[in-house]
């Protein structure tokens, strides 16, 4: 029997600790530049800003034929479209006669008021 021979690698090999650390440097600086995100600027929060608007309340009581009369309190939300003409939305409820279980209106508003003297105006 021959003797068995022993093949050595042609290049040159590290030991076993050397390897096991370069390869986990390798994965860790990997996964360091795979999770590397660029620097992001704080986002821009939106600030409080002015809006000019109208909210007017206004009472209706409508007669009913053959029944109680409905009284109904509405409020409106209207928005300029130029110094004296405004659009917006609004909604009504029943608010002390009558039992009309849950019933309520919603309207688009078309406003218009003209200033006559100091706070007082003309509206229609």
């Amino acid at each position: 029997m021959k003797p068995r021979e022993t093949r050595r690698p042609s290049g040159p090999v590290l030991p076993f600790a050397r390897r096991g650390a370069l390869i986990a440097a390798l994965g860790l600086g990997c996964c360091v530049l795979a999770g590397r995100q660029t620097v992001l600027q704080r986002p821009v929060l939106p600030t409080l800003t002015r809006s000019e608007g109208l909210v007017a309340l206004d009472y209706e009581v409508i007669p009913v034929k053959g029944g109680a009369s409905i009284d109904l309190m509405g409020f409106h939300y209207l928005k300029p479209l130029n110094g004296w003409l405004y659009v917006g939305v609004g909604g009504h409820a029943p608010l002390v006669k009558g039992d009309y279980g849950g019933f309520m209106a919603f309207d688009a508003t078309v406003h218009a008021q003209w200033p006559l003297a100091g706070n007082l105006f003309l509206e229609g």
